[in-house]
């Protein structure tokens, strides 16, 4: 019910401690309730009055109303903070997560040795300590010292303190651009502050977990319901957008036309099919969806397929004039792409390397 109810209105943080006020004021406004039906009753049968019955059920139900509510009012905004961490103004509140998420969330994110996990509001460290338990390292940042405290403890008892450290530091402050994994349980309104930064600062591959709340329109590459509970997985895309241009086997761009005589299979290069010419795409993208336009020699090439995930693109190209299929898939390095190509055609089908410079 608590993360049902943050998760309607998230986008104000006030809202984040009221499933506590409303079952505070729940509990005193039923209990109030049930003593005045039942002062109101006997009221009503010493008097034998209905209005008896009456008046005294209403004015405890207005007691108990108003009591409660003033209760649940405290509850939702206390005006002494019960710890250091409310003192604080913490940008979400503290909800541990429930240990078969923790597992699902560490085999969603494939983590493991050789990875460096970072946990952006990490509690009492139960995830940072999981990643450690499967090969990784890595830290967890919080604002609330007395969850540094309980999550160093926590980590000793784990046998794993010396794989990982906590920090008592602001998350918008953290600098994650290290990480191969971030995960996190905040609240929509904050991941969506967080959204630039992980699109700028962390390496294209690099996986990012959110427990429960999305990215709004940034679509995941994954989702799974773990224990009742949404589960998100992004990958952090490279940027493809521009005009690229097919290179040659031996590096050079292709000619716009292909002299005519070349028409021996062996001899032909995959990106100089016959009347093909110059190989041009042109790639517009919004994070990890991308649209290819392809062009050979001037004339329009069919996108079947277009994937990007990570620095990883595989495109699927027909040309409908010809029959012929390329079939593409590579690594994207700053301006350009190496990869491998297949090329099918009536002649049969060939297998190359694939080299793509952005202009």
């Amino acid at each position: 019910m608590d993360i049902f109810l943050t998760k309607i209105i998230s986008n104000h943080e006030i809202w984040l401690r009221m499933p506590a006020g409303l079952i505070t004021w729940l509990i005193i406004t039923l209990y109030l309730i049930l003593s005045g039906l039942l002062t109101g009753l006997s009221s009503g049968l010493l008097i034998r009055s209905f209005a008896g019955l009456f008046a005294g059920l209403m004015a405890k139900l207005v007691a108990g109303f108003l009591t409660g509510l003033i209760a649940g009012f405290i509850a939702i905004h206390p005006i002494f903070p019960a710890s250091t961490a409310l003192a604080q103004e913490l940008d979400v509140p503290y909800y541990t997560t429930e240990p078969e998420v923790v597992e699902g969330m560490m085999d969603m994110a494939r983590v493991g040795p050789g990875d460096y996990l970072i946990d952006l509001g990490s509690g009492d460290g139960r995830i940072v300590i999981a990643a450690a338990q499967r090969g990784a390292v890595g830290h967890g940042v919080d604002l609330d010292p007395e969850r540094i405290v309980e999550s160093e403890v926590n980590a000793e008892k784990a046998g794993v303190a010396d794989r990982v450290m906590f920090l008592e530091e602001n998350l918008f402050d953290t600098d994650f651009s290290q990480a191969t994994v971030v995960t996190m349980f905040l609240l929509s309104a904050v991941n969506l502050r967080l959204r630039p930064d992980l699109l700028a600062k962390l390496q294209p591959g690099t996986r990012v977990l959110s427990h429960t709340f999305d990215m709004d329109d940034w679509e995941p590459d994954e989702r799974q319901t773990i224990g009742r509970r949404p589960v998100y997985l992004w990958i952090i895309p490279a940027d493809a957008s521009g005009k690229w241009v097919w290179k040659r086997d031996d590096g050079r761009i292709a000619p716009e036309r292909i002299a005519p005589e070349r028409t021996k299979y062996e001899n032909r290069n995959p990106t100089e099919t016959e009347g093909a010419g110059r190989i041009t795409m042109s790639i517009s993208q919004r994070f990890q969806m991308i649209d290819v336009a392809i062009s050979a020699g001037g004339r329009t090439l069919t996108t079947q397929e277009a994937t990007l995930r990570g620095d990883r693109i595989t495109l699927i190209i027909q040309d409908e004039q010809n029959g012929t299929r390329y079939v593409c898939s590579g690594t994207i390095d700053g301006d350009f792409i190496t990869g491998s190509l297949q090329l099918h055609d009536e002649d049969g089908r060939i297998f190359k390397t694939w080299t793509v410079k952005r202009e």
